[in-house]
């Protein structure tokens, strides 16, 4: 039997916390007007993600720009 180094155990580790999921452009579109997205597992039932009007010309400026600034 082959056991796992220390250092291999925590490369696993750091990868397994790393790997997240990301939503495509076209499913986070979808859901801002309130249509379901494409792939299950995006957005929650239960948390609205609706765009209002000032928030709908935020995201959209975002779009063209390439990136969101978020102030906080």
């Amino acid at each position: 039997m082959n056991p796992i180094s220390q250092q291999d155990e925590t490369s696993v580790k750091i990868k397994a916390q790393t790997k997240c999921f990301r939503p495509t452009t076209s499913d986070v579109e979808r859901i801002s007007y309130g249509k379901p997205a494409k792939k299950k597992g995006t957005g929650s039932r239960g948390v609205p993600h609706r765009l209002n009007a000032e928030e709908r010309k935020v995201f959209d400026f975002a779009k063209r720009k390439g990136f969101l600034e978020v102030r906080g």
